[in-house]
């Protein structure tokens, strides 16, 4: 009885290590890592348009109503995509923002920019339409 009651207790304690080890946090990306802050920010509201940054790439999005609107800078491969997997004019999303972003256009000079006060959109889901 004394073996059984041994490789009972060392089952047990194998299972909860294990267990542990699924809870612990994973590190995020070094791209995730760049957009994602200790100030992060929640956004939600309807995609209103959508504008391409020709110079510093990504897209000036422009959110009227819902929670937060205003204009904000997305990165398509930085921005961390979670359901839908895709913005566009029409479709509500909500997520994470940070601050700071640019949106550069009109090339070849590449001088003007566009307004993206709302900050950088770091994580979002959307609307299936």
């Amino acid at each position: 009885m004394k073996h059984t009651n041994k490789n009972i207790f060392i089952t047990a304690i194998f299972i909860t290590a294990l267990f542990g080890l699924f809870m612990l946090p994973s590190r995020p990306s070094q791209a995730g890592a760049k957009l994602v802050n200790s100030k992060s920010q929640l956004y939600a509201g309807k995609v209103d348009k959508m504008t391409p940054c020709e110079c510093s790439g990504g897209f000036q999005v422009i959110i009227k109503g819902g929670r937060s609107p205003g204009n904000y800078l997305y990165v398509p491969g930085e921005t961390k995509a979670f359901k839908n997997r895709a913005i566009s004019a029409g479709r509500f999303i909500m997520g994470r923002r940070s601050s700071g972003g640019e949106c550069v256009i009109t090339p070849p000079d590449c001088k003007e920019t566009l307004d993206v006060s709302g900050g950088t959109i770091s994580s979002f889901g959307s609307s299936p339409f």
